[in-house]
């Protein structure tokens, strides 16, 4: 059984929809470590974060970030979480492109 840390997801929210950022692949379970945003603009703002078991979408935390261009905060630790084949992990802002995030964790073959 292959366990193979990695970033698992990195980029920028491009809108203020439930926006899609990974899904564990077929025959694979994913411990998940930590997701970090960073609000890239001068006000404070909301994110949510949201797990989802492929039917329906949790919300796993709401945070409010500061104000501040490059205000990072490492704000969700995911706790001995394990993400099953099919499952995601979704973001919504209150703001389009306002934020940048980076999860990370490993893959471990079944």
């Amino acid at each position: 059984m292959a366990r193979t840390p990695k970033s698992l997801a990195r980029g920028q929210l491009a809108t203020t929809g439930l926006t899609l950022i990974y899904t564990t692949p077929a025959g694979i379970n994913t411990p998940l470590k930590v997701l970090s945003i960073t609000n890239t603009t001068t006000v404070s703002l909301q994110i949510d974060v949201y797990a989802s078991d492929g039917t329906t979408d949790f919300l796993q935390a709401r945070v409010t970030l500061p104000a501040g261009i490059g205000q990072r905060r490492r704000f969700y630790t995911f706790d001995q979480d394990v993400l099953n084949a099919g499952e995601t992990v979704k973001l919504q802002a209150d703001s389009a492109s306002a934020f940048n995030y980076s999860l990370g964790g490993a893959e471990v073959e079944l």
